[in-house]
């Protein structure tokens, strides 16, 4: 678990290095990939289907304000793909009731509003072991 490979789908490069280093901080020190945008997540998908050998990442984080393909398109995409098989964790800075229904309906594990503060978001990592263990909290 410690050494999940983590698929990271997020624009904004202060909330990338910031996401990294909460992983960090819980000793999640796994292979972090990142995409940075909902285009390029479609076609990591589809790159994956057609070549089934490649080892899937552990786990997904994606943001759902993402350029060019919005991330939920993104997520109906992996929905239909094998990325089906990897949980996903959503950190929006949206903390609209549809967004997250819509995420859980598409198979979303967890839905996490972006936090305001560095304290908070540091408990991002927390937040992601507790979904690779498969734990609540």
């Amino acid at each position: 678990m410690r050494n999940t490979p983590i698929l990271l789908i997020e624009d904004n490069a202060a909330d990338i290095t910031l996401i990294r280093s909460a992983l960090q901080r819980r000793g999640l020190t796994g292979d972090v990939t990142v995409i940075r945008d909902g285009e390029k997540a479609i076609q990591y998908a589809s790159d994956l289907d057609a070549c089934p050998d490649r080892p899937l990442p552990g786990l997904v984080i994606m943001d759902l304000n993402l350029p060019k393909v919005d991330g939920r398109d993104v997520l109906r995409r992996f929905h239909s793909s094998l990325l089906a098989r990897v949980p996903v964790v959503i950190l929006s800075s949206s903390d609209a009731e549809r967004d997250r229904q819509a995420t859980a309906e598409l198979g979303a594990k967890r839905y996490i509003k972006k936090p305001m503060n560095l304290p908070e978001f540091m408990e991002i990592g927390r937040l992601i072991e507790n979904v690779l263990t498969g734990t609540t909290g």
